[in-house]
């Protein structure tokens, strides 16, 4: 690939890595139950990756437990309870038998509340794609590239 046209892309790409981030640092981030940003440093927050290939490709790379965050979790469903371990382990909550439980019976009792992260995502860099004229920028790129290739 081109190298101006590379550098161009992994810009790109570290700019829909860094929007998606910020979408989870917003309002969106915050889960409703407990009034605080779950998602940021979280697995999904820190286990982002962008990556671009020789087609132009720019590939997304987000933890499976998205799915969760932005469908949410329907009341009726016991969480497991290994999971909700270690989150609480991680954020430095109490891990005893009785607060896991209880954690665990909120979430089969009420559930958890859908966050759509993506969205936002998607119409941000839509946003940003045309107001930053990327498209403008990327072909007049692609352009002078491929002229000095066949010129040369």
């Amino acid at each position: 690939m081109l190298r101006n046209l590379k550098e161009a892309l992994e810009k790109m790409a570290f700019d829909v890595k860094r929007t998606l981030q910020y979408i989870m640092e917003i309002n969106v981030g915050i889960n409703d139950k407990v009034g605080i940003n779950t998602l940021v440093d979280s697995n999904i927050y820190n286990e982002l990756e962008v990556s671009t290939d020789d087609w132009g490709m720019i590939s997304l790379y987000v933890n499976y437990y998205i799915d969760y965050i932005v469908s949410g979790r329907p009341p009726g469903i016991w969480p497991p309870v290994d999971k909700i371990t270690a989150w609480a382990a991680r954020k430095g909550l109490p891990t005893d038998n009785d607060t896991i439980y209880r954690m665990c019976n909120s979430i089969w009792k009420w559930g958890i509340s859908p966050r759509d992260v993506m969205t936002p995502t998607w119409d941000m860099i839509d946003k940003e794609f045309w107001d930053k004229e990327w498209a403008g920028n990327l072909f007049d790129i692609m352009t002078e590239e491929l002229t000095d290739f066949f010129n040369n």
